[in-house]
């Protein structure tokens, strides 16, 4: 929709009908008026640095992001059980040598194992194969504690 209207303002501006549109401000975006009839001033300036697709980076400076919402796909999650142990291997076919693993308890058991000092944390990766999550003093976990995990890449 918003193609066509460009195309019509394309057509209008290529006939000579200047009656609607007006100059940007130089260095400011030009807008489609309301009714889709007019070029105009946008009041915006342009940004800096380079314009960003949908598969390139953008660095936003002296902005203020309010109800933000940000969205990393996960590209594994599932669940676990703590072996009786200070570790525990996970399989997990799509983790990389740099993969994330984020857990968090799925029962009061691994509750109460994040909340002392045997807090579990991931500590290695095993690329195609694994993950492993340890516990931070050495110490054995119950058995008991079921985590779920997301892997990020």
């Amino acid at each position: 929709m918003w193609f066509q209207r460009v195309k019509d303002h394309a057509n209008v501006l290529s006939q000579n009908k200047y009656d609607k549109a007006q100059e940007p401000t130089p260095g400011n975006l030009v807008a489609i008026g309301q009714d889709g009839d007019a070029l105009m001033d946008s009041g915006k300036a342009i940004p800096r640095g380079d314009l960003v697709g949908t598969s390139g980076e953008q660095v936003l400076f002296d902005k203020t992001l309010v109800n933000t919402l940000l969205s990393l796909p996960a590209d594994n999650a599932g669940l676990f059980t703590m072996a009786a142990a200070a570790s525990t291997i996970v399989p997990c076919s799509n983790i990389t040598a740099m993969s994330v693993v984020v857990c968090f308890p799925r029962n009061a058991a691994a509750g109460n194992l994040v909340q002392g000092p045997a807090t579990p944390y991931h500590s290695a990766n095993t690329p195609g194969e694994s993950f492993t999550i340890s516990t931070a003093n050495g110490a054995n976990a119950a058995g008991t504690e079921i985590f779920n995990y997301l892997v990020f890449n």
